[in-house]
């Protein structure tokens, strides 16, 4: 190709990217362009759209590996990217969560310098089958809130039954609210409305929603307050519900780890607080629960996200008939 075609190809994809076919390659300086709009389209996310720190990290991380990985890979086209993830072995949901992060990015940097983004725009997630939720049966359920009752019963120690009550009140709370963990981790005494039975929860964007409590979960949770929250060191320098071993507001870290403990004390593999989110709303269903009060009670903008509980509770129902019905397995022949 002579140096004439070089420029013209050149100049073509700098301004008009949309007419070039084939291989779409960035120049330094949109990349550098790139960059300086990741910061802008995260303080967006936070201002205007009420992302939380946690979500904010999420986005970065993703935006600027893909970045990265565009000044070091030498002028390949950005449509590589995906390939490249999955060469990497990563697993499809995780690829899935990169692009949508990359196509956000996208539409907002051509809303706002009506620069073209085509190329992020269109890059392809994996196709995901719809997974059901991994949900608890309500003996599991009961099995795993039993069990820091018999280590605080046991321990010799005041310490270790301390963090027992507390890690009682957190699963009571978990399972009984329904809660994200973030909610969890942000969720502070003034939250909690005993005399209306109701505990206020702050959701994705800021957003609260009022989840009644079941005189259960607020019983375990005085109990926290009067025999453990109130002896570890740090404590009274906050108002957060839940805190650390050390008394410090505690985190996602350690709620993961304390789920991670008693799943399997309780032999419950990949125990999650997530999961107990969806126990509580499968179980909700089971009981009869109109599937627009589960919206309401998990904080879910569209029916269709709480609907996946309408698939778990027909198939645990089903298993229960295969089980229980006098015709189930049995020869068809006969």
């Amino acid at each position: 190709m002579d140096s004439f075609s070089t420029i013209v190809i050149d100049f073509f994809q700098n301004f008009f990217p949309s007419l070039i076919k084939g291989k779409k390659v960035l120049h330094t300086m949109d990349i550098e362009f790139l960059k300086n709009g990741i910061l802008e389209f995260l303080q967006f996310l936070e201002w205007e759209k009420g992302f939380s720190a946690h979500t904010l990290e999420a986005y970065s991380r993703d935006l600027n590996q893909f970045v990265e990985w565009l000044e070091k890979s030498g002028g390949a086209s950005p449509f590589e990217f995906t390939g490249e993830l999955r060469r990497r072995k990563y697993k499809a949901t995780s690829i899935e969560r990169k692009v949508g992060a990359l196509k956000s990015f996208g539409k907002f940097l051509k809303n706002e310098y009506q620069k073209d983004m085509d190329f992020l725009l269109k890059l392809e997630s994996p196709k995901l089958g719809r997974s059901l939720p991994k949900v608890l049966s309500q003996q599991e359920v009961q099995r795993l809130l039993e069990i820091p009752i018999q280590i605080f019963r046991e321990s010799k120690g005041k310490r270790d039954a301390t963090l027992a009550l507390r890690d009682k009140a957190l699963l009571e709370f978990l399972y009984g609210s329904g809660a994200r963990v973030s909610e969890v981790v942000s969720l502070e005494m003034s939250h909690l409305q005993e005399e209306q039975g109701y505990v206020l929860l702050q959701g994705k964007g800021e957003k609260e929603r009022m989840v009644p409590l079941g005189e259960i979960v607020f019983y375990w949770l005085h109990r926290y307050f009067r025999e453990s929250r109130q002896f570890l060191k740090q404590s009274f320098q906050h108002s957060f519900v839940f805190v650390s071993h050390t008394g410090a507001p505690i985190n996602r870290q350690g709620i993961w780890r304390i789920l991670k403990k008693y799943g399997s004390l309780a032999g419950l593999d990949s125990l999650t607080p997530h999961t107990l989110r969806h126990s509580f709303a499968t179980h909700l269903m089971e009981e009869g629960a109109d599937i627009r009060i589960v919206q309401v009670l998990l904080g879910h903008t569209n029916i269709q996200t709480t609907q996946v509980y309408t698939h778990v509770e027909k198939g645990r129902l089903l298993a229960k008939i295969q089980k229980l019905h006098p015709r189930s397995g049995k020869d068809p022949d006969k």
